[in-house]
């Protein structure tokens, strides 16, 4: 009874030490109670050990989505989900706010255009709005060229 008593005692103490360990939440979103602060990382972003980019530091695949745990100046820490592990440091500069609840996954680009994201809903409506398609392949073609454009409305494509 006694190994039994003492088994059970041990495997609770190593339960709530676990527990106690993943005590870190992500960061709110301003003015809600359950839902967390989340970022996209934009392409070239880097995830980094420390903030400050002088540490180790890796490449992120774009537009992964991480949870915000803790902000310092210009670095986020952040983490691939929402129950208490970081990943590391990213630059607020290579991360867009993503409120929404909803995540989206691109299809296959192998048989259709890659995907443009714009910085404002304006920009592709009037696209829409006009039906313009030779604007819009003018567009395209520039930016998979990676051409200098003036006030160019689009922030990313999705990878090949």
């Amino acid at each position: 009874m006694y190994f039994l008593v003492s088994r059970l005692l041990l495997i609770i103490v190593a339960l709530t030490s676990t527990n106690l360990l993943a005590l870190d939440k992500p960061l709110l979103m301003e003015g809600k109670k359950t839902l967390y602060q989340r970022v996209l990382s934009i392409p070239d972003a880097r995830l980094h050990q420390q903030p400050g980019g002088s540490s180790e530091s890796s490449q992120i695949l774009p537009f992964s989505v991480f949870y915000v745990y803790q902000r310092e100046g210009d670095w986020l820490k952040v983490g691939v989900d929402s129950y208490g592990k970081t990943d590391g440091w990213i630059l607020k500069s290579n991360a867009i706010v993503w409120n929404q609840v909803l995540t989206v996954s691109f299809r296959d680009p192998q048989d259709t255009q890659r995907v443009l994201l714009f910085e404002q809903k304006d920009s592709l409506q009037t696209l829409v709005d006009n039906n313009d398609q030779e604007a819009y392949a003018s567009l395209y073609q520039a930016v998979v060229n990676n051409e200098s454009i003036k006030d160019n409305p689009v922030v990313a494509i999705q990878p090949d």
